[in-house]
């Protein structure tokens, strides 16, 4: 079942890097993964493993996301952790003519 969230994206950017705000607030699709697709994702857990699609960024620059930016979602919190859901994206993500990124995630989980 898919949930739709609003997200802001953070990331390393700079020289020398420094956690920045790449996008301040978008929708995004979130799905769950089979097993047997997560296992493509080495190490990923499969209970905690998602498709996402996130809506209205510019395609102009395919470097806007990247493999380990942190996606927020602004909406819902994680009771373990106790603030908003955080998952980190664990692919290139892909751009997409329309104005779509299609990622794959990972949720972090509290201890």
């Amino acid at each position: 079942m898919s949930e739709i969230i609003t997200v802001k994206i953070q990331g390393n950017r700079g020289n020398p890097p420094s956690l920045q705000t790449v996008v301040e607030s978008t929708r995004m699709r979130l799905d769950k993964m089979d097993a047997k697709e997560s296992a493509y994702y080495k190490g990923a857990d499969p209970h905690f493993t998602y498709s996402g699609i996130i809506e209205y960024l510019p395609v102009a620059n395919p470097q806007l996301l990247q493999n380990d930016d942190t996606v927020i979602d602004l909406i819902n919190i994680d009771p373990l952790i106790n603030t908003n859901r955080q998952f980190s994206i664990i692919d290139d993500p892909e751009p997409f003519p329309n104005g779509h990124w299609e990622v794959a995630l990972v949720r972090y989980r509290g201890e």
